[in-house]
C-alpha cells in the first residue's frame, strides 16, 4: 500500500474512534440525566438502540441497562467513594 494511502487511513481510523468515544461518553450523559435509551441513541447519532448497544459493549465492556444500574449502586454522598481513600489513608498523617 502506499505510503499516503497508510496516512488517511489512520487519520480515519483516528477519527471514526474519537467519534465512537464521543458519542458514547454524551450517550452516559443522557442516560444519567434520565432519558430513554432509543432517544440516547438517535441524539448521539445512531440509527438504533442496538446499535448504540453494541458501541457500549465495545468501549465500556457492558450494555447502557447494566450501566445504568452499576451507576445507581454508587453512593452520591459518600466522600471515601469520590475521592478513593479509605479511612486509614484519610487518617494517615
Amino acid at each position: 500500500m502506499r505510503r499516503d494511502r497508510l496516512e488517511t487511513l489512520r487519520v480515519n481510523l483516528g477519527y471514526r474512534c474519537n467519534l465512537a468515544s464521543w458519542r458514547v461518553m454524551t450517550a452516559q450523559r443522557l442516560l444519567k440525566r434520565g432519558l430513554q435509551l432509543k432517544h440516547v441513541a438517535y441524539d448521539v447519532g445512531y440509527a438504533s438502540a442496538s446499535v448504540l448497544t453494541q458501541a457500549f459493549v465495545r468501549k465500556l465492556g457492558c450494555s447502557p441497562t447494566e450501566w445504568i444500574k452499576g451507576q445507581q449502586e454508587i453512593p452520591q454522598n459518600s466522600t471515601h467513594e469520590t475521592h478513593g481513600l479509605s479511612n486509614e489513608t484519610r487518617d494517615s498523617p
